[in-house]
């Protein structure tokens, strides 16, 4: 056997460079010798069988053998290749890894499918959305595999939202219309299924705004078997039929960010995204701070159609009210290629490696607010992220 090495620079990876969080499962693992971290390819030289490429993570002062991944071969171009580096940069950067017994219990059938699809896969149509599937074991709204492709391609020109399970239309005035029965042939309960089977949802409301949206992806469609041209039959359940022609997304961009008035005694605030716009932002604040002087106590703030962004927005329109929130913790990991780009705030290093981060540890006692402070908050289907 021939002893290959392949360089390659995979793009997707970026994605990884964002901050993960971490959710609750439950699962075990044997703990392996301790030993350095192993690379995730070895490539042996000579003939006869090849031997394991043995994945081994850290953990609370302790290495956990994973699994052994066996190749006996390995071509060029490898999608098995890529496929091992697409592993080991999630399992050395998502959070999840460093609590063991929070991998879901299906983790590693999941990986193992992962990568014999790779090995198996002669084409990228081929390879397909196995990436995505394999992540999605992680549970992390926030992540995704390859973002331009799922959310920046081509959509089908159509309005719907989802209603009860059902896909139904909408007019221009966002009114509900006639139901959607299929999509290019398909059924659209069989499209949503294949959907969540590649995407992880974090909560309803972001399951039906990913529903509604990506149910007009052509990457999807095709995905399902659909029959896709330029444009899509959309059949509905009135027995008519329409015709949406693909397109790139439009880019919305809100007219403002935040405004603010006062509707009688109650102090109204629009934000359409957690972004500091300023001088706008640094007005609301004064304006909250000089209304709540003046016995002002009742607040609306609007978060219809805000998909979140950065949550210190948030915090100090809380605090020009009065009030501060409790911290509930957070922590980070940090991938190899960020800390070499010097990402890192040294001041957070907990570990000598540098590789974890840990800004706060959770702190209920520092939480203050007014008792007769009154606020409604206003959400829809798109309310995601930072508004949680």
């Amino acid at each position: 056997m021939k002893n290959i090495k392949v360089y390659f620079t995979v793009l997707l990876m970026f994605v990884l460079l964002m901050i993960s969080g971490c959710g609750t499962y439950s699962n075990g693992g044997e703990v392996a010798s301790d030993e350095e971290q192993l690379p995730i390819e070895q490539i042996h030289e000579g003939g006869g069988e090849q031997p394991p490429i043995e994945r081994v993570y850290e953990g609370d002062g302790e290495q956990l053998l994973i699994e052994q991944v066996y190749v006996e071969d390995v071509q060029e171009p490898s999608f098995l290749t890529d496929a091992l580096l697409f592993v080991e940069t999630v399992e050395i950067t998502h959070p999840i890894f460093e609590f063991p017994d929070m991998l879901a219990d299906d983790y590693e059938d999941i990986r193992r499918t992962f990568l014999e699809s790779a090995e198996q896969a002669e084409s990228e149509a081929e390879f397909g959305f196995a990436p995505q599937r394999y992540i999605r074991v992680l549970r992390d709204g926030h992540m995704s595999f390859d973002g331009v492709r799922f959310f920046g391609g081509l959509f089908a020109d159509v309005d719907w939202d989802v209603k009860e399970g059902g896909l139904f239309l909408l007019d221009n005035t966002g009114t509900v219309g006639v139901e959607v029965l299929k999509i290019g042939g398909v059924y659209v309960s069989d499209i949503f299924n294949v959907i969540e089977t590649y995407f992880y949802f974090e909560n309803e409301a972001h399951l039906r705004k990913k529903l509604a949206g990506m149910s007009r992806s052509r990457e999807i469609h095709e995905r399902v078997g659909a029959d896709v041209n330029n444009n899509i039959l959309i059949t509905l359940a009135d027995g008519n039929e329409i015709i949406a022609y693909y397109q790139l997304p439009e880019q919305r961009h809100p007219s403002y960010i935040i405004r603010h008035e006062m509707l009688e005694d109650v102090f109204f605030i629009s934000l359409r995204s957690f972004q500091f716009c300023q001088p706008a932002h640094n007005q609301t604040l004064e304006a909250i701070r000089n209304a709540i002087s003046e016995g002002t106590r009742h607040f609306i703030i609007d978060l219809r159609g805000n998909g979140g962004g950065d949550s210190s927005v948030g915090l100090e329109i809380l605090q020009a009210m009065g009030m501060r929130v409790p911290e509930f913790g957070i922590y980070r990991r940090m991938s190899p290629l960020a800390r070499e780009q010097g990402q890192l705030i040294h001041r957070y290093i907990n570990r000598d490696d540098g590789e974890l981060w840990v800004n706060s540890l959770p702190n209920t006692a520092i939480s203050h607010s007014w008792s007769n402070v009154v606020i409604a908050v206003l959400t829809d289907n798109v309310t995601y992220s930072s508004l949680r």
